[in-house]
């Protein structure tokens, strides 16, 4: 009887697939094509201490993928605010070894205030200016979009009454909520890909950085404060 009952959510997440293959293959290809681009603008840390949480983000991100293919929209939310929690506590902490071996021993948890918005977070002037000052003219910009993203990513690992919509869609296609799961998607790589560049793009060599301009170009496009950075430029 349990058995049949799986294998009816099977069937169900199945169907939602299809559909949702049906209707915007494009997207959804676009969507893998980040992560693999994220994979490997991410390894430009390889070798080092936060390396972990950068692979640990990889995995969410793929879950939440998979979730709104599936139909899980609320789970892939979920799976985004991990994502973007984790990349930016590695980011902040990447600066600040002792609380780094303490976070990655399980020591300490994350703050999403501290490692976003504390006097040297890392969507703060100070953190920008330290690192990467030629981009400083768009934190105000990126430090918003994080606050509006984290915020309403919250609601849904809260499951806020604002989210409860979606579960009428559990296992189920839905345009309209699958363009904004993806739209959301879109926007914690954007984020992501501007604070770690941020950090890393003059502490590293200069071949491994440009090796990611492709990668940087298929994550955000033309707009992107690193679009045209002399760094990527092949």
């Amino acid at each position: 009887m349990l058995l049949q009952y799986y294998d009816g959510l099977i069937e169900m997440e199945r169907n939602s697939v299809r559909e949702a293959f049906e209707a915007k293959p494009e997207m959804i290809g676009k969507a893998h094509q980040k992560i693999s681009d994220i994979t490997q603008l991410f390894n430009i840390s390889s070798g080092k201490k936060e390396i972990f949480a950068y692979q640990s983000a990889l995995q969410d991100l793929a879950f939440s993928l998979h979730h709104a293919v599936t139909g899980l929209y609320r789970q892939s939310y979920v799976s985004q605010r991990v994502a973007l929690e984790n990349s930016v506590a590695a980011i902040y902490y990447s600066s600040r070894l002792i609380e780094l071996k303490n976070w990655s021993s399980g020591k300490i948890s994350v703050s999403w205030s501290e490692v976003a918005f504390s006097q040297e977070g890392v969507f703060t002037p100070l953190f920008i200016e330290a690192f990467c000052p030629e981009v400083s003219d768009r934190i105000d910009e990126y430090a918003n979009l994080a606050k509006r993203l984290y915020s309403n990513l919250s609601d849904f690992t809260h499951k806020r009454v604002t989210t409860h919509r979606y579960d009428e869609y559990k296992f189920q296609y839905n345009e309209n909520a699958f363009n904004e799961v993806i739209d959301s998607f879109n926007d914690v790589l954007d984020v992501v890909t501007f604070a770690f560049l941020s950090r890393y793009i003059h502490t590293e060599e200069d071949d491994a950085i440009e090796r990611t301009s492709e990668n940087v170009t298929n994550l955000c496009g033309g707009s992107h404060p690193f679009a045209f950075h002399p760094a990527l430029r092949t």
